[in-house]
């Protein structure tokens, strides 16, 4: 009988720190207070970077190759959040890559006025390196990438909601 007090007993202490299922909290795993085991949503989600989020009019200048110039151009892009990851943002046509066959997007983390994308491909390029930083309704860029016949570019730009 002590032998099967003891587990039991074990047992009931780890459960008493756990959230037991039917409890309320955040549901919504794009929020930071997400809560894996509750079943009820209370209203309490918490969400970062909402203020980033939006559709942008860029301006950039980009480096073409092998003519030594840069030349203007503008676009949008859309910055989303990231599906289940609350510091992950993504953005959509970054250096105007999106094609009218297909769109091409990047994803990254952003925990202050920062955003970084880490390399990564996106379509038949691949992205190298990229600072971003938000100021208010302001996004400042810059982005270097490798295209599908490696070619390099730099693109600088801004955009504004």
């Amino acid at each position: 009988m002590r032998y099967v007090t003891l587990p039991l007993i074990l047992l009931s202490l780890s459960l008493s720190s756990c959230h037991i299922f039917g409890e309320a909290g955040c549901t919504d795993c794009n929020a930071y207070n997400y809560e894996e085991f509750v079943e009820d949503d209370d209203g309490s989600c918490a969400y970062a970077n909402e203020e980033k989020l939006g559709t942008y009019t860029v301006t950039d200048s980009i480096y073409v190759p092998p003519v030594p110039e840069w030349e203007v151009r503008t676009y949008s892009i859309e910055i989303t959040r990231e599906e289940c990851n609350p510091y992950g943002l993504e953005m959509s046509n970054p250096a105007n890559l999106s094609t009218m066959v297909e769109s091409f997007s990047a994803t990254g983390t952003s925990e202050d006025d920062s955003f970084e994308l880490p390399s990564q491909q996106i379509g038949p390029n691949l992205l190298t390196s990229s600072t971003c930083r938000f100021a208010g309704d302001s996004l400042l860029f810059e982005l270097s990438y490798i295209n599908e016949f490696g070619e390099s570019f730099d693109v600088r730009g801004y955009g504004l909601k």
